[in-house]
């Protein structure tokens, strides 16, 4: 990770081992980077003794020589020029700019940018959690070149927007006899109105657009963690789809979908009764009644206590008032005209009742005329 323009912090290690474990993902050994400097360091200065790369100072200048495809006054100074040009980028003699290390490769190459590519910079103020007072950093083609080949990488899974970087890689590889990996090229997997770029992430939870990574807008596997999504329904939707050279979107739909699949078995049924009107059910044969959390398998029960009065929906009570319903795991069949308001007479004087029957109930009151109580209510209204 660039240690100046996209600083790495330290729970995004931390965090990154936490996504692994939870999807599943096993690793044998892990390696940092950062903690590799030297060993790039060394195969640098093999390559300058080997005269497959130099130290440029030109700057700017550098790109006219370039696009020209003449070497720029730099590249074939002598070996013994150039490793004292190595020792002063070491030795942080060379300000940020004024030098870089650059791989010798085609001059008459049709993409300027596999030219002479650099390997390593110089960078003024670092910030890197792990490394304090290095200012010579090697470049991402230039790492991860040499540790695919020294931690034994076979193949490699390259994003269609690095396709350039194999070419840059096989020069590397030419320059040390090493063997290049198979590479399979596959496309970016995105989701649909989710945002997966980590730098507009970063923005938006610096401008608290986003409350943190977890953001239920976000394509972060924390994000989809906390949504409620299995582990095990995006490892399965990403087999099924299998790798393609081309990218892709998806919706978020096709994920719960998937999700739904594994989670029906051991998720309990709960209900929800959106813009509630209030009924009143006459003669009901019962006071308790427990349902069950899952219609196939036991997985718990909800026990509750009933009076005649529930609520439905609006939709319902306006397309069902004058017809026989069925209130599912409780009645089978309710009769024609029992579909009460709330505002309806008999409904508030059911609540007056109901209202009575509690009172009783939690105060332990003894020889009451419910009757007497209702004529009052009566009276009153």
């Amino acid at each position: 990770t660039d240690p100046k323009i996209k600083i790495p912090e330290k729970k995004f290690y931390k965090w990154i081992e936490e996504d692994l474990k939870w999807l599943g993902i096993k690793w044998k050994r892990k390696y940092y980077a950062s903690k590799r400097l030297n060993i790039y360091k060394r195969y640098a200065e093999e390559l300058i003794k080997m005269g497959k790369a130099y130290v440029c100072t030109c700057g700017d200048e550098w790109k006219k020589y370039r696009d020209k495809r003449k070497p720029c006054p730099c590249r074939d100074l002598p070996v013994k020029e150039q490793m004292k040009r190595w020792k002063k980028m070491k030795t942080y003699k060379y300000k940020e700019g004024e030098a870089v290390l650059r791989i010798k490769t085609d001059l008459d190459a049709t993409n300027p940018a596999v030219i002479d590519w650099p390997a390593f910079r110089i960078v003024d103020h670092p910030k890197h959690p792990f490394v304090k007072n290095e200012h010579l950093w090697p470049l991402y083609n230039f790492a991860s070149s040499i540790d695919d080949h020294l931690l034994g990488v076979t193949h490699i899974l390259r994003g269609q927007e690095h396709s350039t970087n194999e070419v840059k890689q096989r020069f590397l590889f030419q320059h040390f006899g090493w063997k290049y990996p198979v590479t399979i090229i596959v496309g970016r997997f995105s989701m649909g109105n989710m945002i997966m770029s980590k730098s507009k992430i970063k923005e938006g939870i610096k401008n608290h657009q986003f409350s943190g990574w977890d953001d239920i807008n976000l394509g972060t596997i924390r994000s989809l963690r906390r949504r409620g999504f299995l582990p095990e329904a995006i490892t399965k939707l990403i087999i099924e789809i299998g790798p393609k050279s081309s990218d892709m979107t998806i919706s978020v739909d096709n994920l719960a979908a998937y999700n739904r699949k594994l989670i029906d078995k051991i998720t309990k049924r709960f209900f929800f009764v959106i813009n509630p009107i209030k009924i009143t059910v006459d003669k009901i044969p019962f006071k308790k009644i427990e349902i069950p959390c899952h219609p196939t398998n036991n997985i718990g029960k909800r026990k509750f206590k009933l009076t005649n009065t529930f609520y439905i929906s609006k939709d319902d009570y306006d397309k069902y008032k004058d017809s026989k319903i069925r209130l599912k795991e409780l009645f089978k069949e309710i009769q024609d005209n029992v579909l009460k308001n709330k505002h309806s007479d008999d409904a508030k004087k059911e609540d007056k009742k109901n209202d009575f029957d509690d009172m009783v109930e939690e105060e332990n009151i003894e020889d009451v005329d419910i009757d007497s109580y209702l004529q009052d209510y009566d009276q009153q209204t």
